[in-house]
């Protein structure tokens, strides 16, 4: 089976002091429409984005709290819903750096899957916009109209005194114009010679082919440039990890760490953001001590003239930490320094067996009993920054339950994938995927409009099974593999079949219903030998009932299957199909096969196969006689495929033959 990484798998039994409660595990999944159109961050609105994968189109996120779903550079966001079609409220702004959609996920959505719907921009002309003077005091960004906020760029152009050309796309409709904060207000703007009431903050409808004019002052004086130079000593390289300009809003530490030096404006606000992996020992300016903020706090300066900064700073030690997991089976298990693929993996080695009981005792009374015998203990070494350690299954294998035993810590009771190793020992049940089950799946209708997947309690989102690996259905009959302890149930459900068309579903003949929103077929439990029947049809029609008769002569008979798997006991009843429906019959000895007057010749198996593709068919079961025969005696040159009444294909000539019936390239022949 095709591995789907368990990018989730949170324990389904959790413990704690007070309640000895169960726990599901926790995801949410985000999709999108084109790979490399969406940022995702995690925690508060300023986290750096997660790395995605250039041709990604999902991401499952394994903790409550905040996200935030960003376009990416060139794209704006259409909507975003949830699975029920609930549509999430878009934000947007300057200050966090465009257009954002802000989630708050807890335990009430887990297993949420959120759709983002995005669109690629484009150009629809442009502006001209001459700033006069005092192009760094300028904020400019643009916006849809304001019907339309949420649907905005947000786009900053970069402007400089004197004319520029400024590109629109079509959800650039008002030009934002204000003034940083030590400016005040603008002071004077034109939109193609027409004076504009200047203020702190100016919305100006534009399109394509205006001029706008921008005035910061009032006269035109000089603006004093200071030096900032930046230095550190040695070892402590790195204690800064980025250096902003809070005046004009702008990081500036690209310059800055090239040069050791920028060019910037007397009296700007500067601060430094301090490295969290350093212990700042001093902070010189202009050769004095100033005072150290507390640790996780940035350093500000305001500038009075030519400026050196010295940081003095000592890098933090982390010392590995040590954490015992107990495995059911460490061939199964994986388990990394982070939380992607990419990161360390952390080897287990042999392990240790356990001879005796593992028990922990909490303060209420409860138990947790490791059996001996069943396990085998592990030590692990998370990294000392982090102090966690990540868990996964490897392919082929899954993780039944995942419980954090350590009682010292009654209230961490989540064995997320990510696992501080403070609150280890952790036990891992992980078994096996064993794909001993099959099943029959049937699709009739649009190419790809019809999507097929299987969901787990171990995993988050969706997962492959064996012959449906890209979870679309294709035309006709596919046979699929399951493990019925991994696999808990399936779904289907539309994927954007032609207008006009729905999806109808029958599972082992019994019609389903669609869930709440109309748009899936959930839960569906599967036995070994089930039969999914799925349809694309005109909204409102059902497939047609085919139904096949059966004639057999005197001492005639055949076992009958259809949709592969299913047997059709009594061939003196009609066989009701639902749709098109494969039929395979295996004649007794001496029976030829009618289909609707058309012998049927049988395969190398003596199996006579059809597709039923009307409301009703016959079979006519009749002796091997020689009714029906069409050459008597010989055969023409260049027949070579040869078989008996039974479907065995004989082998030789057919002169060389002993005297009977035979179906030679799909006619009777009697040989005498």
């Amino acid at each position: 089976m095709r591995r789907f990484t368990l990018m989730m798998v949170s324990a389904l039994l959790c413990m704690a002091f007070a309640t000895w409660a169960s726990a599901q595990d926790f995801a949410y999944t985000f999709r999108w429409d084109t790979p490399g159109a969406v940022k995702v961050s995690v925690g508060v609105i300023t986290s750096d984005p997660v790395e995605l994968d250039a041709d990604a189109t999902s991401y499952v996120v394994t903790q409550t709290g905040s996200a935030y779903i960003r376009p990416a550079e060139g794209y704006i966001i259409k909507s975003v819903t949830d699975q029920n079609g609930v549509a999430q409220r878009l934000s947007g702004g300057e200050r966090y750096g465009g257009q954002y959609c802000s989630l708050s996920v807890f335990s009430s959505k887990n297993g949420y899957v959120y759709d983002i719907v995005t669109e690629k921009l484009t150009n629809e002309g442009e502006i001209e916009i001459d700033v006069v003077n005092g192009a760094r005091k300028i904020v400019a960004y643009f916006m849809n109209d304001n019907a339309d906020v949420e649907h905005s760029t947000y786009i900053k152009p970069q402007l400089s005194d004197g004319v520029q050309k400024v590109a629109l796309t079509a959800y650039d409709k008002v030009l934002v114009l204000s003034a940083t904060r030590d400016v005040g207000k603008l002071y004077s703007i034109k939109k193609n010679g027409e004076s504009v009431t200047p203020d702190s903050y100016v919305s100006l409808p534009v399109a394509h082919g205006d001029k706008v004019e921008i005035r910061a002052y009032e006269e035109a004086p000089e603006i004093e440039d200071v030096e900032l130079s930046v230095s550190f000593t040695e070892g402590s390289a790195g204690c800064v990890s980025s250096v902003y300009n809070r005046s004009l809003y702008q990081f500036i530490e690209d310059e800055l760490f090239a040069n050791g030096k920028v060019v910037v404006e007397n009296g700007s606000e500067i601060q430094f953001n301090i490295n969290e992996d350093f212990v700042i020992n001093s902070i010189k300016k202009n050769g004095l001590d100033v005072s150290v903020p507390e640790e996780g706090m940035p350093y500000r300066v305001t500038l009075d003239g030519n400026t050196e900064i010295e940081f003095d700073a000592t890098a933090k030690v982390y010392e590995d930490v040590e954490a015992v997991i107990y495995a059911t089976d460490g061939a199964g298990l994986i388990v990394r320094k982070g939380a992607s693929e990419e990161d360390e993996e952390i080897v287990l080695g042999e392990g240790e067996d356990v001879a005796d009981d593992v028990t922990f005792t909490y303060s209420n009374g409860k138990t947790f009993v490791i059996k001996a015998g069943t396990v085998k203990k592990y030590t692990v070494f998370a990294p000392g920054k982090s102090r966690k350690f990540f868990f996964d299954a490897r392919p082929g294998y899954w993780i039944e339950k995942a419980i954090l035993a350590n009682p010292e810590d009654p209230d961490y009771t989540n064995a997320s994938p990510g696992v501080l190793a403070d609150n280890a020992p952790l036990y891992v049940a992980i078994s096996k995927i064993e794909n001993t089950a099959g099943a029959v799946v049937y699709y009739e209708g649009e190419e790809r409009a019809a999507r097929f997947y299987a969901e787990s309690n171990a995993v988050a989102g969706h997962i492959p099974v064996d012959g449906v690996p890209d979870m679309y259905l294709k035309a006709g009959y596919t046979q699929i593999a399951f493990d019925p302890t991994y696999h808990k149930t399936f779904s289907t459900g539309k994927a954007g079949g032609d207008n006009g068309k729905e999806i109808v579903a029958f599972l082992d003949g019994r019609k389903l219903n669609y869930d709440d929103d109309k748009m899936a077929y959930s839960g569906m439990k599967f036995f070994d030998g089930s039969v999914l029947k799925v349809f694309s049809v005109k909204e409102g029609d059902n497939p047609a009932l085919h139904t096949v008769k059966f004639i057999a002569a005197d001492g005639c008979g055949a076992s009958v299957m259809y949709d592969m798997v299913k047997k059709h006991a009594d061939i003196s009843k009609s066989l009701d199909c639902i749709g098109a429906t494969l039929v395979s019959i295996t004649p007794t000895e001496g029976t030829v096969v009618k289909v609707d007057g058309e012998a049927i010749v049988p395969d190398s198996d003596g199996v006579c196969e059809f597709m039923t593709s009307r409301s009703r068919h016959t079979v006519e079961l009749s002796a091997g006689d020689e009714s029906g025969v069409d050459v008597i005696g010989s055969v023409e040159e260049g027949e070579t495929k040869i078989y008996n009444l039974h479907g065995v294909e004989m082998k030789g000539d057919f002169e060389s033959l002993p005297a009977g019936v035979y179906v030679v390239n799909g006619k009777k022949v009697i040989k005498k």
